[in-house]
């Protein structure tokens, strides 16, 4: 979930902090330094944490059958503060839905309501820089009708492996209001530790602070090199490669390019890519993809995996997210390829990592099927859709007999346009928690619809004489309510019996599109 608008919080200088810093080199000790008075905003980057929280949650935690509907409810009742620009009080609920998965009746909701981040979020070895660990509640932890305490957090930052290489303990008075700013110099631990990826968690106590309620805040990355400098060299290097390759690489180029300006040591946090991508992975992939340019081969080609790159158009480069199982890469045989797009207020990222931890792309992998998966709010017309087909349809075999597309909130709308303007060439959609009218003249490819009893979004009562509409004109459209379900938990539900429903479905005779 990404917001459209920030709102600027409340300052305060009602942190209070005395810091133990614990280094792989020993014991040195920093103090807080004072607030700096500077406006805090809740950020896309916070949203996605506190979404991918509760998704994580969700997933490790399931509801028991008396619990699900108040999860769901409380839920979608934070989507709708998100959709009303409340994004702190979006965030808030999250979390307090969040606690009541991980550690019902108390503790977590209070240090998830912090923000930990480690500055500047890439730092190279030998470099004149200190690492400073930043700490920002991001609103009053306490209620009205809670009596207010002190609260002691332990801060860790951990390697890929789980090695503790620093802690932090880290009291907030009882009196904070969010939009504090207190640091900790982390002196030399940039030299000290190895080159990699590092992990911030925010834990209730010492005792907790490697449980899997624990969540972590944000990403640390120590490198060996200047990485704003390689990028300012791969940009230069990029700049010459449009002269010197035929026009069948410039899909290639473009996603080359604009991988390129993703690589940064101080990401923006209303920039998801930017923020969740490992820059020192990212850094090493690009320069084998340049080479490869260079000599003529399309890197983003018999590659399996995940991907971020982009979908060329003659107006504006689509964000878009895909994923090759190892299978497809390897057999190279036509491979099903889904088309993934999401509902307002969330980007490409959404069906790949969150919406069930990730569950389409472990679908995808079982069962042999290549995810593409677009930016939403920029993927609108049938003309992206054939572009999207024709690119990938030159780097993977895809089978054009099991195009299918599946389609959250308004991108089940999306997803059900385009099974009747493309009804010739999209063998089948699932549209989850959305629906639309149909005329009843129209020739559209078949549908299942998945709608959460629970939805105000997309409320049964509403769409359910919709579809019944469609099915009486003789469309091939199924329904599938799920009880105790919301907005978005029915997704989670509903994925796998999508899934099997699309696999037995390949394209029906061809008749005339709409435009």
């Amino acid at each position: 979930m990404t917001p459209r608008v920030v709102r600027r919080l409340i300052l305060s200088a009602a942190v209070v902090a005395v810091a133990v810093f614990a280094g792989p080199a020993g014991i040195a000790r920093a103090q807080a330094a004072p607030a700096t008075g500077r406006p805090v905003t809740v950020t896309r980057a916070d949203l996605a944490t506190a979404y991918l929280a509760f998704d994580r949650a969700l997933t490790e935690h399931p509801p028991a059958a008396a619990q699900a509907g108040g999860i769901s409810t409380a839920f979608d009742q934070a989507t709708l503060a998100f959709f009303a620009g409340r994004n702190a009080d979006a965030v808030r609920a999250i979390h307090g839905v969040t606690e009541r998965l991980i550690q019902p009746g108390g503790g977590a909701a209070s240090r998830l309501a912090l923000r930990a981040t480690v500055e500047p979020h890439v730092v190279r070895r030998g470099a004149a820089v200190t690492p400073i660990l930043r700490i920002v509640p991001l609103y009053a932890s306490a209620d009205s009708a809670t009596p207010a305490v002190a609260r002691t957090f332990e801060v860790r930052i951990l390697s890929d492996g789980g090695r503790v290489v620093a802690t932090q303990s880290v009291t907030v008075s009882a009196d904070a209001l969010p939009g504090v700013l207190i640091e900790y110099p982390l002196a030399a631990l940039a030299n000290e530790v190895p080159r990699g990826r590092y992990r911030v968690i925010i834990a209730g106590t010492l005792a907790d602070a490697l449980a899997p309620s624990a969540f972590p805040s944000s990403e640390w990355f120590v490198s060996d090199d200047d990485l704003d400098a390689k990028r300012e060299e791969l940009v230069r290097r990029a700049a010459t490669l449009d002269t010197i390759l035929p026009e069948a690489l410039l899909d290639a180029v473009t996603s080359f390019k604009s991988r390129v300006r993703v690589l940064t040591t101080r990401p923006s946090p209303l920039n998801i890519t930017q923020w969740r991508t490992n820059p020192l992975a990212l850094a090493h992939d690009l320069e084998l993809e340049f080479q490869q340019l260079v000599t003529g081969i399309d890197p983003y080609a018999h590659r399996s995996g995940s991907l971020w790159r982009v979908l060329r158009t003659p107006s504006r480069s689509i964000p878009l997210r895909t994923y090759v199982p190892v299978a497809v890469a390897r057999d190279w045989k036509p491979a099903p390829l889904l088309i993934a797009i999401h509902g307002v207020g969330g980007d490409e990222h959404m069906f790949p990592d969150a919406l069930g931890g990730g569950l389409l792309l472990q679908l995808a992998e079982q069962h042999g099927i290549v995810v593409a998966s677009p930016n939403g709010d920029q993927f609108t017309t049938p003309d992206d859709f054939d572009r999207l087909v024709a690119q990938l349809s030159a780097q993977v075999p895809i089978d054009p007999e099991r195009i299918w597309i599946v389609g959250h909130s308004r991108g089940a709308g999306q997803a059900l346009a385009l099974a009747q303007s493309r009804s010739s060439v999209v063998a089948a959609v699932a549209c989850l928690a959305g629906f639309g009218r149909v005329p009843p003249d129209t020739h559209m490819a078949p549908a299942w619809v998945a709608l959460g009893e629970l939805d105000p979004l997309a409320a049964p009562a509403r769409l359910t004489p919709m579809v019944a509409a469609a099915q009486a004109a003789g469309m091939g459209i199924e329904l599938t309510v799920w009880p105790q379900a919301g907005h978005t938990t029915v997704v989670g539900h509903a994925l796998p019996d999508a899934v099997r429903w699309l696999l037995a479905r390949t394209l029906q005779p061809a008749v005339p599109e709409r435009r």
